[in-house]
């Protein structure tokens, strides 16, 4: 069953295809049938990937300086000084999204394993796309397919599925993944993730750069991907070949052209029939076949848009959008300040003409001037220059970058210092921060939601130990907030929920600790129980819990004897008798 590797190719490659101005002009000389690199219309996308990647990485003068790029100048004898608030801002929302990996478990722990209908969908996939295919795969082996319909076998082994929802995530290595993908996700607006399997290693989720994904949308539903192609330049001596990794759901096809193109282009065409190559002209790609049947309905790239609006179609926006002005004036202010400030460091001096000597030069090593007279007294050539407007300005811009980018200027440290506050007043300070945080991590649960369905179902089509298929509603994820933890402040908050009866003792130690199963926590409640016990002080003798404040009635046990010889039954007829009477005295109704 070689149709079901799931292997696509994994490249290295320098960096996303260069794009220039000229790319974003429709090719309206080209030959019929002969198709342009890269597609019309996607241009503008790859430019603002580059772009906000310098921003970034703090390639602000490659951005802001230059020819083309911006109405900004400086002296060029002198470096260029970037306050890089953009990466300043990318790494805030990464470290409060994934600082901390969400937990990520099966919503339904009872859950049974589908195999049976899976299988079942499968087969009449395959008779309806590929004929023939469908019928190879029901026949061949009885016993391995009564496995995978009935879920007996390796699929079904003892191991749960939560089990193996963590070994996905482990051989994923998911959280230094997604802080990677949302460091992209930030400064481009875009993020992918795909679903693959690879032998000896089973299903793993991992990453795909935008720069090299263009997707295809439904016409009448821009949310509903139907075809993500992932497509990039490969080189074989002097001859570029456009590889393509279509994805469609239920199949994934690869294809090599010959492209048209010098290189130092940033425009090639290629013509789908004449221009196609076979796989096995690069060596490593001559194992994979012309296609390949996923046995998932899904696709197996997720993508990820943030900040889009519905008319935005499949890609989202960058986190630079509204402050890229902000953040090129914030910097031309502050290296104008330091120009000044060289300049006065080294101001031009003014004199008489005697100081100079015959080469203009004047002597400073003896630090001495002689004056004739009446001559005037030398000096340096300063203005005031209002360093203090410069200074309020500077940080004008950073607050308003801060603010515009819908962040609380106490995640920047921005605001007045004070004393130490606690983890509650931290988080209502921020609320602007944490109210983006939520609106992210909406986005992001979603697409690992769909990824770990998609890779469940693809492990369960490969016959991976303890994998079920699992839909995006049944894959749950807590999130963390990555701020400071106040400990204090929430033990005393568990402890008033439990006195006051909001909450059990079970509910509120799996709230401090959600790294402990059910099964541990009943266990540290059954020792908390068993400690409390022990430290219980002993009831003294006589059973009243009074101690030798009140004698026992009809000379009972001392202390230290029996608590059975404290009272006899005598004692206890005589108390009974009197306590009757008691009652009665004064009551008629009890007398009668």
């Amino acid at each position: 069953m070689a149709g079901y590797v799931i292997n696509g190719p994994e490249i290295e490659i320098d960096g996303p295809p260069a794009v220039s101005d000229a790319a974003s002009v429709v090719v309206a000389s080209l030959p019929e049938g002969t198709r342009a690199w890269p597609p019309p219309g996607e241009a503008e996308r790859l430019e603002r990937y580059q772009r906000c990647r310098q921003l970034y990485r703090g390639e602000h003068e490659a951005v802001y300086v230059g020819k083309g790029k911006g109405r900004y100048t400086y002296d060029w004898t002198r470096p260029y000084v970037a306050v890089n608030l953009c990466g300043e801002i990318t790494d805030l929302m990464v470290d409060r999204l994934f600082g901390e990996m969400p937990r990520i478990t099966a919503g339904n722990r009872e859950k049974g394993s589908n195999n049976a209908g899976l299988f079942q969908r499968l087969i009449k996939w395959l008779e309806e796309h590929v004929p023939g295919l469908g019928g190879e795969l029901a026949s061949p082996s009885a016993s391995a397919n009564s496995a995978l319909a009935t879920g007996d076998g390796a699929a079904q082994s003892a191991a749960p599925v939560d089990d193996w929802v963590d070994r996905l995530v482990t051989r994923s290595k998911l959280h230094s993944l997604m802080i990677r993908v949302a460091t992209g996700a930030s400064y481009r607006g875009d993020a992918a993730l795909k679903v693959r399997w690879e032998e000896g290693r089973g299903v793993t989720i991992t990453s795909v750069s935008p720069s090299y994904l263009f997707l295809e949308t439904a016409a009448d539903d821009t949310d509903t991907i139907i075809q993500a192609t992932i497509g990039y330049i490969r080189w074989q001596g002097k001859q570029p070949y456009l590889f393509l990794e279509v994805h469609t759901p239920g199949q994934i096809s690869y294809e090599l052209y010959r492209l048209h193109g010098s290189s130092g282009s940033s425009r090639y065409s290629y013509n789908p029939v004449d221009d196609r190559m076979p796989l096995e002209t690069f060596a490593d790609l001559a194992k994979y076949p012309d296609n390949q049947i996923t046995g998932v309905d899904d696709l197996l790239i997720i993508p990820i848009a943030l900040g889009a609006d519905d008319e935005a179609g499949a890609y989202g926006r960058s986190d630079y959008a509204d402050i890229d002005p902000l953040q090129g004036e914030l910097n031309n202010r502050v290296t104008q300040r330091a120009e000044v400030l060289d300049s006065y460091a080294n101001p031009w001096m003014f004199g008489p003409k005697s100081i100079p000597d015959e080469q203009g030069n004047i002597k400073q090593g003896d630090r001495y001037i002689q004056l004739e007279q009446g001559e005037d007294k030398p000096g340096y050539l300063i203005w005031d220059s209002a360093q203090e407007a410069v200074s309020e300005e500077i940080q004008d811009l950073i607050q308003q970058i801060v603010l515009t980018a819908g962040l609380s200027p106490e995640s920047f440290q921005l605001a007045a210092e004070g004393a130490a506050e606690s983890g509650r007043a931290l988080k209502l300070r921020q609320f602007r921060t944490a109210s983006a945080v939520q609106m992210r991590q909406i986005v992001y649960g979603e697409a690992l939601q769909q990824a770990v369905s998609v890779a469940s179902k693809l492990a369960v089509v490969r016959g991976e130990e303890g994998a079920t298929t699992l839909e995006p509603e049944d894959v749950l994820l807590v999130w963390q907030d990555s701020l400071p933890v106040d400990q204090f402040e929430m033990v005393q908050t568990a402890a008033i929920e439990v006195d006051s009866g909001l909450a059990s003792r079970l509910t509120t130690i799996r709230r401090l600790h959600p790294e402990m199963t059910d099964a541990e926590i009943e266990e540290e409640l059954a020792r908390i129980d068993e400690d409390r016990a022990a430290a219980a002080p002993t009831p003294p003798a006589g059973g009243l819990g009074l101690g030798s404040f009140i004698k026992p009635i009809g000379g009972g046990a001392q202390p230290g004897q029996p608590a059975s010889s404290a009272i006899s039954n005598a004692d206890r007829e005589n108390v009974t008798a009197q306590a009757n009477a008691q009652t009665t005295v004064g009551n008629p109704q009890a007398a009668g």
